[in-house]
């Protein structure tokens, strides 16, 4: 009896393993199958969707770049067309054909940023270039502008006003010395009439003669007058007119003048300066002078170690 209880629960617990086992199987079918063929037929909607998320940021991307060089006064019609058949393309549902577009889009903005940058470079040099030429050129501006200031000053102002400075300080030490000026005062009022009348040509050849009072004494020359050396014996003088060779004197000394007036008087204001003074000390101005070669005379810049002209060295 014992033995025949036994085998039908045998059974019972073979047969639950067998279905346990089938159902594992068809479970294990139906993941194979669902893996396989439903996934299959779902792909091309979620590739689908992928594509056109992809094409809405390209697009997105190509016309916020566009609108930046826009903006900056780019041509850039050629990506702007592209964008635009994107767009259509997208709207139609082709979106891969949009995407492409879209792409090719942004890499002709890119082409146009590069040729932006560079013609930026370009500009760049170009304006170095330009003050490399202005610094070159300043130097040689400086040496024009004293001449330029004297063509909008009267004729002769300059020259007449130093001359009779000048003569006034050695007129000063003269008389602190205790000489005779008078003949050289007569000059000099008569330069300063003329100056303040405007009359500056006539002003510089009073100075001038009165500059002579002081300058050609030991050589004879007195006020344009050739005067003989004393007679001990009978102890007068005897004068006469040497009024062509008193122009050719003045001729001489206002050329001196000319290239004295240059490093002694500001050109902005008039007043004298030092020769060693590098701004003027009434308005302020830079002091403009001439640097010349001690040989052969020749302009130089503040730059030149050796003459342009003859090679000699500058101090």
């Amino acid at each position: 009896m014992k033995e025949d209880q036994v085998l039908p629960m045998e059974i019972d617990t073979t047969l639950r393993v067998i279905i346990l086992v089938g159902l594992l199987i068809g479970l294990s079918l139906l993941i194979y199958f669902e893996l396989r063929y439903m996934r299959r037929r779902r792909n091309p909607k979620i590739d689908m969707q992928l594509v056109k998320d992809e094409a809405y940021n390209s697009i997105v991307t190509a016309k916020a770049v566009a609108k930046v060089l826009n903006e900056r006064k780019r041509d850039i019609s050629k990506a702007e067309r592209l964008i635009f058949k994107a767009e259509n393309a997208y709207s139609r549902g082709e979106y891969n054909n949009s995407k492409q577009l879209a792409l090719e889009a942004k890499r002709e903005l890119e082409r146009s940023k590069v040729s932006e940058e560079e013609t930026e470079e370009n500009t760049f040099d170009k304006i170095l270039s330009k003050r490399s030429d202005a610094d070159q050129g300043e130097e040689e501006m400086e040496n024009k502008t004293l001449f330029e200031e004297e063509k909008r000053l009267p004729e002769n102002y300059l020259q007449s006003k130093f001359m009779i400075k000048n003569v006034e300080r050695e007129l000063e030490r003269a008389v602190s010395a205790g000489k005779n000026a008078g003949n050289a005062m007569e000059f000099l009022e008569g330069a300063r009439r003329h100056f303040d009348s405007g009359n500056y040509t006539e002003a510089l050849k009073l100075a001038c003669r009165a500059d002579r009072c002081f300058t050609y004494t030991d050589t004879g020359f007195i006020d344009g007058m050739k005067v003989a050396k004393k007679d001990d014996a009978a102890g007068t003088e005897v004068t006469e007119e040497n009024n062509e060779e008193a122009t050719v004197e003045d001729s001489i000394i206002e050329e001196s003048v000319m290239e004295a007036v240059k490093e002694t008087i500001c050109i902005e204001c008039g007043s004298f300066v030092e020769e060693d003074d590098v701004f003027c000390g009434k308005c302020g101005s830079k002091v403009v002078k001439e640097r010349k070669c001690p040989k052969c005379g020749a302009l130089a810049s503040e730059d030149d170690r050796f003459c342009r002209k003859c090679g000699t060295q500058l101090a």
